[in-house]
């Protein structure tokens, strides 16, 4: 069910809008002058912090108390924060995705946000921008945009002419890869490096599909994306064949596979489920 934002989400949304061009803007003279890319912590997942990610999140947490809406701010750099008592939205945030390559010179990050409605679980709004381009993809009330023109996929229909993206840079999913009996050769094209903005792209025709077969992902990493693509057009449903759930728990994972047209997603369903 398409669902039309109130005014003041419509509000918070051209907010949103500004507030990651501007974050953009700031992260690309960073990584082109070497600032605040030093190490705070190495998180409980093995992942490093450093001073833009804190920075640009702090930016996306005020953006959301300033507009006052019953909103549970979820990123993934800090706890969960509920502005208010009861919290009826999920602000999910990933405020620089790709964080450990920009910081080594490597313009492969994104920076985005997704509000849920929590109590259907349903995203009402999402924006990417990638971060070296401004490129900003955006979904709500059942449309799809790049830089604010709608979008729609690619007609590619067989693996064979598929650009696909995944993502399995990490030891742990590299051995996964290793073990699959799957038919990854099967793909024209495969890299390895895929993430929120590589599923929007998948809506914007710019790739084919995007797979997680591995881990799986939190919804901070794929909520905003798989809204994008969807509304765009894109097919996608987790590796059971079901739709792709918006998990309200922080911790809990969905595989997927988001794709172009139903025939690549079939055939890529066909491929990599239960391998």
């Amino acid at each position: 069910m398409i669902q039309t934002l109130t005014p003041a989400l419509q509000q918070l949304d051209r907010r949103l809008e500004n507030e990651l061009a501007e974050m953009a803007q700031d992260a690309r003279q960073w990584f082109l002058t070497g600032t605040g890319v030093e190490h705070l912590r190495v998180r409980s997942d093995g992942d490093t912090t450093h001073s833009f990610d804190d920075n640009l999140e702090e930016r996306l947490l005020q953006a959301f108390v300033q507009s006052k809406l019953p909103i549970r701010f979820s990123s993934e750099e800090r706890a969960d924060v509920d502005l208010v008592q009861s919290p009826e939205l999920l602000a999910l945030v990933d405020p620089l995705d790709g964080s450990e390559v920009a910081a080594r010179g490597y313009p492969m990050c994104s920076i985005s946000v997704s509000v849920v409605d929590i109590a259907t679980a349903t995203p009402l709004l999402s924006r990417i921008i990638e971060v070296f381009t401004s490129f900003q993809y955006a979904a709500s009330e059942g449309h799809a945009t790049k830089n604010g023109t709608r979008i729609a996929p690619s007609r590619v229909r067989s693996a064979k002419d598929a650009l696909v993206v995944s993502y399995f840079a990490s030891k742990s999913r590299m051995a996964k890869v290793r073990r699959s009996t799957a038919d990854w050769a099967r793909c024209r094209l495969l890299i390895n490096y895929g993430g929120l903005l590589d599923i929007a792209k998948v809506g914007s025709g710019q790739c084919d599909a995007m797979i997680e077969v591995l881990n799986g992902m939190v919804a901070r990493e794929y909520v905003a994306g798989v809204h994008i693509a969807q509304a765009a057009g894109a097919v996608s449903s987790t590796l059971d064949g079901e739709p792709i759930p918006t998990l309200l728990q922080r911790d809990a994972r969905s595989t997927f596979i988001v794709a172009a047209t139903p025939e690549l997603h079939g055939e890529l369903l066909a491929t990599f489920a239960g391998r």
